[in-house]
This record gives C-alpha cells, sequence and structure tokens, in this order.
C-alpha cells in the first residue's frame, strides 16, 4: 500500500521523477524484468551508441515516464529525438512537462486510426484517485475507443469517473509525415486493445522501425496471430515477453552485429 502512495506522489511531481532516474534504474535490474524486456532495454542502449541520432516514437505514451520500459534511457541520452503521442488532456500535460526539452522531443495529442476524422474517446478522470482508495498508478493509462474496457476493470468501480470527449484521428504514417520524420528508430505502442489497429496504420515500405515493443495482452488470438503475421511479413523476429512483443528487423541485427535482441 505505501508503495502505491509512493508511486503516485511521485508521478504527480514530474521533475522528481527525473531526480529518482538513478534510482529507478538500479531498481529495475535488481527487480529482473523478464528476459525480453531486459533484451529490449539492451537493444535501447545500443542504439544509443550505434546511431548518432536515433528517433523514437511512442504512440500511447501515457506521461511518458510511468510503467515505461525505457523512459530512463531516453530521457538520460541526449541523442536520442523523439515523438510521443497521447490523446488524453491532463495526461498530455503531464507527458509535455516530463519530456520538457522540446528541442529533443515533440508531441501530438491525437489518437490513432485507420482514417482522419473524429471518433469518441474515453479515459478515466483524475478525481478517481481523490475518490478511490489504493487506485492502482495505472488507472490513467486505461484510454480507450471502447468504454467497456474501463468499466471491466477493478469491478466497474471506474465507470462514474469515466469521460468521453471527441479526438482527432490520424494514421500514424500522417502524423510523422506532419512532424517530417525521416527514420523510426524504435516504435513503442501501448493503446489498450487498440494496438494492432495502430500497427496496421504504419506504411511499413516508407518507415520501418528498427526495433518494436508493441502490447498485445489486451488483444484477442486472432488479433494476436494477425499482428505476428504483419510483423514477420516485414522480416521481423518476434519474442512474446508477456504483454507485449518485443521485434526486431534484419537491419537491426546487422546493425546490432548480433549482440542482443531475441
Amino acid at each position: 500500500m505505501f508503495i502505491k502512495k509512493l508511486k503516485t506522489v511521485i508521478k504527480s511531481i514530474p521533475f522528481l521523477y527525473k531526480i529518482l532516474l538513478p534510482v529507478v534504474t538500479l531498481f529495475r535490474k535488481r527487480q529482473g524484468l523478464n528476459t525480453g524486456i531486459d533484451s529490449f532495454r539492451q537493444c535501447c542502449f545500443i542504439l544509443t551508441k550505434a546511431i548518432p541520432e536515433p528517433f523514437f516514437v511512442k504512440v500511447g505514451a501515457n506521461d511518458g515516464i510511468t510503467e515505461d520500459p525505457c523512459s530512463d534511457i531516453l530521457l538520460e541520452n541526449p541523442n536520442w529525438r523523439g515523438l510521443l503521442i497521447e490523446p488524453v488532456p491532463y495526461i498530455f500535460v503531464n507527458l509535455k512537462l516530463n519530456f520538457s526539452d522540446h528541442r529533443r522531443f515533440f508531441f501530438e495529442q491525437v489518437a490513432i486510426g485507420a482514417s482522419a476524422e473524429e471518433a469518441i474517446f474515453y479515459y478515466v478522470s483524475k478525481e478517481a484517485v481523490e475518490n478511490i482508495p489504493n487506485l492502482p498508478v495505472w488507472y490513467d493509462q486505461l484510454g480507450s475507443f471502447d468504454r467497456n474496457h474501463i468499466v471491466n476493470h477493478l469491478d466497474g468501480a471506474l465507470e462514474p469517473f469515466i469521460t468521453e470527449y471527441k479526438i482527432q484521428v490520424c494514421p500514424l504514417t500522417e502524423v510523422l509525415k506532419k512532424h517530417r520524420i525521416q527514420n523510426v528508430h524504435l516504435l513503442h505502442v501501448d493503446t489498450e486493445g487498440h494496438d494492432y489497429e495502430v500497427l496496421k496504420t504504419l506504411d511499413f515500405s516508407q518507415y520501418k522501425p528498427l526495433v518494436i515493443l508493441i502490447e498485445h495482452k489486451h488483444l484477442s488470438d486472432d488479433q494476436k496471430n494477425y499482428m505476428l503475421h504483419l510483423l514477420k511479413k516485414h522480416r521481423y523476429t518476434v519474442r512474446d515477453c508477456g504483454g507485449d512483443y518485443f521485434a526486431v528487423n534484419e537491419e537491426a541485427k546487422v546493425l546490432l552485429k548480433g549482440k542482443v535482441c531475441t
């Protein structure tokens, strides 16, 4: 209980987390994350050295830090630049505070989908933390086009705090073009069951990330299979990390010289 409350306090003060980044990194190492995520992190470290200006894209970035597997690496190494995409308004504000160097980081408050349009999006308001004792720190990570996805968590306790609003939807490739992004070295997708739909909006003929970490734990078996097929079609080797797929393409294997990754 104390740890959960401490996480909530740290999360609410962006600069405090940055001060504690070295401690968080050490904790992660000692905690022993599963081997797939360890390899993913090692890939991120190697890309930091192997590429002069590596570029990342996070879809469903949340605040960029909470339960993120590589935020410490991206923030601590000044050669990393990136685009962070998050649709929830109050989380988007925290995201910009956490990644405050706007010379390195760019932001889009949109949802990623198949076509450019407006759609209804649901998220948990921040008032929930004031009204539900011991609320898990991930309560604000449940933004979704599917209201029931939120209702089904915590036995429906979040339902009174569900907020809906109209959000602009745009394919990922179009967002990348808007920011004139040429290369994506790392793609991280965490969109609460919408992950396969996000991946389908990436034009692999134009953008082929070296490394992809994409959540699959909310997908149906069919969607998981379709996602695997799409990744393997574009010559990615894929490892299941439990709740995510960690994918590395052939070019990355050459660049990383077989040091890590799958």
